[in-house]
């Protein structure tokens, strides 16, 4: 029953947000926030841990960013490269809009040079290249 009120009182202080089914914050930064604020770095990656564990594996472009992000946050950086290398092997990637695509090669890059083992680090670099000289050119 507390959590309950808890919950009720976080939605009239529009916080929360409920489809009848499930809660979400009600704005990435307040998400954020509650993050960071109220769970330890252990913690963070616990989560992240936790619903790799429950959430069904990606099939589409949404769920293979989103599985990315939770491998980085579990701390799993070469599963964030596979899952990174099959985005860019669908071309999945050259449908993102240009700040995400952007963003898709900073963690791209930061993974390659980060990888434990050569043939990660060879095979990252490969995905990028592969993936740079097929991206449509940028707009000056």
């Amino acid at each position: 029953a507390q959590v309950e009120a808890a919950l009720a009182r976080l939605e009239r202080a529009r916080l929360l947000e409920s489809d009848g089914l499930r809660f979400r914050f009600a704005a990435p930064l307040i998400a954020t926030l509650a993050r960071h604020i109220c769970l330890t770095s252990t913690e963070r990656r616990q989560c992240a841990r936790r619903a790799l564990e429950v959430l069904p594996e990606p099939r589409d472009l949404a769920s293979l960013l989103r599985h990315a992000s939770l491998q980085l946050a579990a701390r799993d950086s070469e599963g964030a490269a596979r899952t990174a290398l099959q985005l860019l092997a669908e071309g999945g990637a050259s449908e993102l809009a240009r700040p995400v695509r952007v963003a898709v090669e900073q963690v791209l890059e930061a993974l390659r040079a980060a990888a434990s083992d050569a043939p990660t680090r060879e095979a990252l670099q490969a995905g990028l290249a592969r993936h740079r000289a097929a991206r449509p050119a940028s707009p000056v």
